[in-house]
């Protein structure tokens, strides 16, 4: 009885055995079964390298091939239809941290017609198995002609920007801490002049201005000029505006932009930056190595005359007689030639406010009328009057965006980046120029001049009422 209760004990091992290897076999099995299940189950589909293709030259077409070695992967060159050609293929090992480890096909074709095409797909074997690989809808182009510039703008950690971008795309940036990105331009045949505005509450300037090639590659990123940017102000603002003169492979002269790009800037956390109630922070504190500049490195100083304050009062009570007045003819004549005994240029005429008022009243008139006449079922001349008080509630709102700005008269002065005497980086401004205010802080006003703009000290800004 031992002897048969010990070979029991020793079958009941081997059978145990056996189940645990049978098992695990089967996993091996299943695991290996649903790897190439994922691979005959896949879809493959090259992609094109190049955002443009072009007639007559090479375009590379890439399909990568996951859990593969290159030594089990075959191609089988397809006859290509008629105008496209075929140039080059080979395969590799590849891995990237986004798709792992697996086999790199690459293709090079060239296609000697411009259009729309559709590629025949691509047979290739996987340890022989033969799988399918499409390509994508192609537009080849006739040349560079048919494309226009862009500009692209990268920051120090990466992050790039294209102007040719349907929407706006959102950074975020610290107050008070610079920013710095380079500007190239693609796709151009020639550049020209780099400008830019100063902008709002801000440090500004460009760090290297770099040599534009005279034979520039249409593809290849050219740099153009490397910028600091600082904010002052926290909130939402757009990136300063940077253009430049560019002539396309078509021959068109054009104007460049900056990317599209919003930037949000916040206080970090532990920063120690005193606000002042008007949000315009102390610059002379947080900036003050950007301020320890040279002076003569930034300011731009334009020699005028001794200002004749009581000339430029004079001028700035006719323009505000001119804005009061329903009909301003007398006076606009007497003001044209105050500005030209003063040899002063003749700006634009001040927009008349009992017009608009004339005009909002005429549409209020007019919409209290179509209501009363629909009530008494006068429908002719209810639609006659609703009519006319769209019309003039068009004209209003056309004329109000005009009439509500302030404008001033300058008597001297510079302009400054930010609301403070220490700022270095600075423009003087045309004595007697009218500008248009668009803030008042404290004793300043944030005026545009020139395209550009800038803060102002309210004694050098005579007011139009």
């Amino acid at each position: 009885m031992e002897k048969f209760a010990k070979r029991r004990k020793a079958f009941a091992r081997f059978g145990l055995l056996v189940f645990v290897s049978f098992l695990f076999s089967q996993k091996i099995v299943a695991q290996n079964s649903r790897r190439a299940k994922i691979v005959a189950d896949e879809i493959f589909s090259f992609e094109a390298s190049e955002e443009f293709i072009f007639v007559n030259q090479s375009a590379l077409f890439k399909l990568f091939v996951p859990q593969a070695d290159v030594a089990d992967v075959r191609m089988e060159i397809p006859v290509f239809p008629e105008g496209i050609v075929f140039l080059s293929s080979r395969s590799e090992n590849f891995s990237s941290p986004e798709n792992g480890r697996g086999v790199q096909i690459e293709m090079n074709l060239s296609f000697k017609d411009a259009g729309n095409f559709s590629l025949p797909p691509i047979s290739f074997f996987i340890k022989g198995k033969k799988r399918s690989a499409n390509f994508p809808c192609i537009q080849v182009l006739q040349d560079p002609q048919t494309v226009s510039p862009r500009t692209i703008l990268v920051f120090e950690n990466g992050e790039t920007f294209f102007s040719d971008d349907s929407s706006p795309k959102k950074k975020s940036l610290a107050l008070g801490i610079p920013s710095r990105f380079t500007l190239y331009v693609q796709y151009a045949a020639a550049l020209g002049q780099v400008s830019w505005s100063l902008p709002k509450n801000a440090i500004f300037k460009e760090l290297k201005g770099f040599e534009i090639p005279s034979d520039l590659k249409f593809s290849e990123k050219i740099p153009v000029a490397q910028f600091e940017w600082t904010p002052l102000s926290e909130g939402e603002t757009f990136l300063p505006q940077v253009q430049i003169a560019a002539e396309s492979y078509s021959g068109r002269e054009m104007i460049l932009e900056m990317p599209n790009c919003i930037a949000n800037v916040i206080l970090k956390k532990g920063a120690e930056i005193d606000a002042r109630k008007n949000s315009a922070f102390n610059a002379e504190r947080i900036f003050e190595q950007a301020f320890a500049m040279e002076k003569d490195e930034f300011e731009m100083s334009v020699e005028s005359p001794a200002p004749d304050i009581s000339a430029l009062s004079k001028i700035a009570r006719l323009r505000s007689r001119e804005r009061n007045a329903l009909f301003q003819n007398k006076i606009r004549a007497e003001r044209v030639a105050a500005e030209k005994s003063a040899a002063i240029e003749n700006a634009p005429n001040e927009k008349s406010f009992p017009l608009f008022v004339l005009l909002f009243s005429a549409a209020t008139f007019f919409a209290a009328g179509s209501l009363i006449l629909f009530f008494l079922r006068k429908s002719n001349f209810a639609f006659v009057a609703a009519t006319l008080a769209v019309l003039f509630a068009i004209f209003t709102f056309v004329f109000s965006s005009k009439v509500f700005e302030r404008h001033g008269i300058v008597s001297g002065g510079e302009i400054f980046p930010v609301p403070e005497n220490s700022a270095v980086s600075r423009i003087s401004v045309i004595v007697a120029s009218r500008v248009l205010i668009r803030e008042e802080i404290d004793n300043w006003y944030f005026i545009e001049y020139n395209e550009s703009g800038g803060w102002i000290r309210k004694e050098n800004l005579i007011l139009i009422e």
